[in-house]
């Protein structure tokens, strides 16, 4: 299990920190509050990105 910052984590998804902050806050990815830091496994990361590409959503503009 990885685990990777709000940052690192936009990067990862080809999206920018405020969406992945908008996506968290709506509860559509879960991240783990450690200290003042998001933190993202990889796993949830990748079941996101694959529920948005089966939607045919863009994920960019959640």
């Amino acid at each position: 299990m990885k685990l990777m910052s709000s940052k690192e984590a936009a990067k990862y998804l080809h999206i920018s920190v405020k969406a992945l902050q908008a996506l968290r806050e709506r509860g559509a990815v879960k991240a783990i509050k450690f200290g003042p830091r998001f933190l993202y496994r990889t796993e949830t990361l990748d079941q996101l990105a694959e529920e948005y590409e089966d939607s045919g959503k863009d994920l960019s503009n959640e």
